[in-house]
C-alpha cells in the first residue's frame, strides 16, 4: 500500500490534530500485519429483506493474529522505534476475498465442481478467488489466473 500519510491516517483519527498526523507518519515505519482469516461454514453473505446485503460472519484465528500483533510491535521497539501504534483493518478494508464459493464434488456442500462450473446452472462458471478455499494472506490474482486457463481447457466450446 506504500507509505501511510496524515490522510489516510485521519480516517481512524479525526480528532488529532493534521500537523500531529503530518509529524507522525512523516516519520514512520510502516508495516502490514496479514493472517489468514480462516474459513467457517456458517459464515454467510445474506440478502435482507430490504434488498441490501448482510455480512453474517465469525473471523476465524483472531487471537492468533493478535499474538502476531503483539509480537511484532515487540520487534519494532527493540529495533529502536519508541512508539508502535496498531490499527485493525476490519472486513471492509479485504481487497481479496476468498471462499465465498465454495468448489467441491459434492452439491449438497459445495456450489461449485472442481473445474469452477456451478453444480445449479451448467453453463455458469465462477472464476475469482472465490473457489479458494481460504486466502493464504497474500495476492491470490496469478493463482485466480491459473485457475482461468484451467476452467477454459475444461470447459465445453460453445457453437
Amino acid at each position: 500500500m506504500g507509505k501511510v500519510d496524515a490522510a489516510a491516517v485521519a480516517t481512524a483519527h479525526p480528532r488529532v490534530p493534521r500537523r500531529i498526523l503530518d509529524a507522525l507518519t512523516g516519520h514512520s515505519i510502516d508495516w502490514w500485519l496479514i493472517s489468514e482469516d480462516l474459513p467457517r461454514i456458517g459464515n454467510r453473505v445474506l440478502l435482507r429483506p430490504d434488498g441490501g446485503i448482510a455480512l453474517d460472519r465469525q473471523p476465524a484465528g483472531a487471537r492468533a493474529h493478535r499474538r502476531l500483533v503483539r509480537t511484532g510491535a515487540r520487534m519494532m521497539r527493540r529495533a529502536g522505534c519508541p512508539l508502535v501504534l496498531t490499527h485493525r483493518m476490519g472486513i471492509e478494508h479485504t481487497g481479496h476475498q476468498c471462499g465465498t464459493t465454495v468448489a467441491g464434488h459434492d452439491p449438497a456442500r459445495s456450489v461449485l465442481d472442481p473445474y469452477c462450473r456451478s453444480h445449479e446452472v451448467h453453463n455458469l462458471y465462477v472464476v475469482d478467488g472465490g473457489f479458494f478455499p481460504s486466502s493464504a494472506a497474500v495476492n491470490p490474482t496469478l493463482t485466480i489466473i491459473a485457475q482461468a486457463l484451467r476452467t477454459a481447457r475444461h470447459a465445453p466450446v460453445l457453437p
